[in-house]
Parts: C-alpha cells; sequence; structure tokens
C-alpha cells in the first residue's frame, strides 16, 4: 500500500500493525519483515521494540541494520517454519543484524536452500552479525544454529547453543566453501549443540578460510561413529 512515511529510521512493535501501520515511532509496524519491505534505501535503519515476533525475516538484498532492543527479551521465533533470518541475495557487511534472540527455527529439505541454518543461513551474502543468542534451532541437513556458504559473513559477541542437525554437520555453526567462504568469528560461545554427523560445534568444508578469534567450544556433541564433538575440519584452512 502507499506510505506517507519514507524513514530513514523505521519502527516495530508487537502492538503495531502491519496494515495500518507507516512505520514511524508514532505508527510502527507488527513484524520485522514489514519494515525491512519498506526500508528500501541502504543505510536505513528497523528499530524493533522488545517482545517476541513470530516470523521468518528475509533481507531481501537490503544493506540496512535491523537492531533489537536486547538480545535477552527482543525474539524472533520461527515457529518451526524455515531458518528464522536469511540472507540470500547479495547483502554485504552494512546489513546488520544485531540484539536478537533467534529460535525455533528448523530447516528442512522442503526449504528453498535444501536443510541449511535453523537459526540463519547466509548464501552468497557477507552480513555483519552481532550480539545474538541463536539458540533452540534445528535442521536435517547443515548448519543448525548458523549456515555460511559461499559468504564473508562477520559474528561477534555472541552465543550459539542448544541448536541441532539430525543428519548432516555442524550442530551449532556450519561453515560451506562452494566458491570459497572466508568468514570472521570472534567473542563468541558455541555451546551444547549437537550433530547426527560431524562437527557438533561447528563443521569447516573445503574452500573455507574461517577466521576464529576468542570463540569458546565446549559441550557439543555427535552421533555414534562420527567425529569432532566439538569441531569438524575437511579441507578448510582454519
Amino acid at each position: 500500500y502507499l506510505n506517507s512515511f519514507s524513514g530513514p529510521i523505521w519502527y516495530v512493535k508487537t502492538d503495531g500493525s502491519d496494515t495500518e501501520g507507516t512505520g514511524s515511532s508514532s505508527s510502527p509496524f507488527a513484524s520485522i519483515q514489514s519494515a525491512i519491505n519498506f526500508a528500501t534505501t541502504d543505510g536505513d535503519s528497523v528499530n524493533v521494540a522488545a517482545g517476541t515476533y513470530v516470523e521468518n525475516v528475509n533481507f531481501r538484498g537490503r544493506n540496512i541494520k535491523v537492531v533489537g532492543s536486547d538480545s535477552s527479551n527482543t525474539i524472533i521465533d520461527g515457529n518451526q517454519s524455515g531458518s528464522v533470518v536469511l540472507f540470500n541475495s547479495g547483502e554485504d557487511s552494512t546489513a546488520i543484524l544485531k540484539k536478537f534472540t533467534l529460535k525455533n527455527g528448523f530447516a528442512s529439505s522442503t526449504e528453498v536452500f535444501l536443510d541449511m541454518g535453523g537459526g540463519v543461513l547466509c548464501v552468497g551474502s557477507s552480513p555483519t552479525l552481532s550480539e545474538l543468542i541463536i539458540a533452540n534451532n534445528s535442521t536435517t541437513g547443515w548448519g543448525g544454529g548458523i549456515q555460511i556458504y559461499e559468504s564473508n559473513a562477520k559474528l561477534s559477541n555472541s552465543t550459539v547453543r542448544n541448536n541441532s542437525t539430525t543428519w548432516l554437520g555442524g550442530g551449532g555453526m556450519g561453515i560451506q566453501g562452494g566458491n570459497g567462504s572466508t568468514p570472521k568469528i570472534t567473542n563468541v560461545k558455541i555451546i551444547n549443540n549437537s550433530s547426527g554427523s560431524g562437527g557438533g560445534g561447528i563443521t569447516c568444508g573445503g574452500n573455507t578460510n574461517p577466521v576464529l578469534k576468542n570463540v569458546l567450544i565446549m559441550g557439543n556433541n555427535v552421533g555414534s561413529n562420527n567425529h569432532g564433538g566439538g569441531m569438524e575440519i575437511g579441507g578448510a584452512a582454519a
């Protein structure tokens, strides 16, 4: 619909409206996706008030900032309906996601990118992710918490916990190369994740060159007869 408001700061609250709201501070949207849909100018910001938002968010190529009130009380619940947050349209480092809990995502083989990234999926995009709690997400394939594929994403000051995969690797985090991935992981806790295959905490596939700094990998596990409870490196230059 036609909107009289044009940003550059858009607002979201649980008691807002996606049908009558404009996205202004006095007339916020009810969903994060509605704000992203209207935030078409690079550098725009989406400010999300505390609360739980049951939705699956797609940045749609927007190089914008989406920021919650606080990572512990601003929650995006994926409702077991795919990746909680998706970056797959060439977003760069100025696409920022900050201060959220991302939970209850489930990526299965019926999804557009098959079974990758229950909490966050980065495909051919390199966003900046910080101050996140990525928890209680799952997938049948790679990256229960977060999957980084052909991506130079940055993840910092975050916790990846209690995520799982049932078939492939990377209960907490999967990093796969394809045409190359060089993500930077800094000040991150990867704890109590599980994988049906290798890499209970992290799995790094071929043609990847991840840089890990001050990363705690603890309490992760894999299924029987598999390997890399904490971290699996298969052809990566970690």
